[in-house]
């Protein structure tokens, strides 16, 4: 397990690294997502044959600096699912699955802006948390409105 504290830690290079070292698939839930370098990792990601799939919170995926990255990310394919939580509220979960095994969670958002404020993260390589998300991910994005699926 690997825990980092931002902004005294650098999160970005290991964040990205999940994302490059990818095998098979890339499960993620984010409340807020504006960081280019992550969407072309994804994109590239997507590109090398992974499945990914994107759960976004759909008040901060219609942002002016969201939106365009997630177009971005729809426009290659990738499968994404956008609204709100079950009770109308915010989606806040911020986690990311690799292979099903290498779990990403704390209180980041993926943002330049929250690698400077005082955020956490663990990566950890744990089947059993990444069966838990990944049955939360599924579950939730079975009850979302606006789904795109990937090509």
């Amino acid at each position: 397990m690997h825990f980092y504290l931002a902004p005294q830690h650098n999160i970005k290079t290991p964040l990205l690294d999940l994302v490059r070292n990818a095998k098979k698939t890339i499960h993620i839930e984010i409340y807020g997502f504006a960081l280019p370098e992550l969407s072309a990792e994804l994109i590239a990601a997507k590109k090398r044959g992974i499945d990914v799939k994107i759960l976004f919170d759909s008040v901060q995926a219609g942002g002016v600096k969201e939106r365009a990255l997630v177009n971005d990310i729809k426009a290659a394919g990738i499968t994404c699912a956008i609204g709100r939580s079950p009770g109308h509220q915010i989606r806040h979960s911020k986690f990311m699955i690799v292979d099903s095994v290498y779990c990403e969670v704390g209180s980041l958002n993926y943002s330049n802006s929250a690698f400077l404020q005082n955020n956490t993260v663990q990566i950890l390589k744990d089947e059993a948390i990444a069966e838990l998300l990944i049955r939360d991910f599924e579950e939730n994005f079975k009850v979302l409105t606006e789904v795109t699926n990937g090509n």
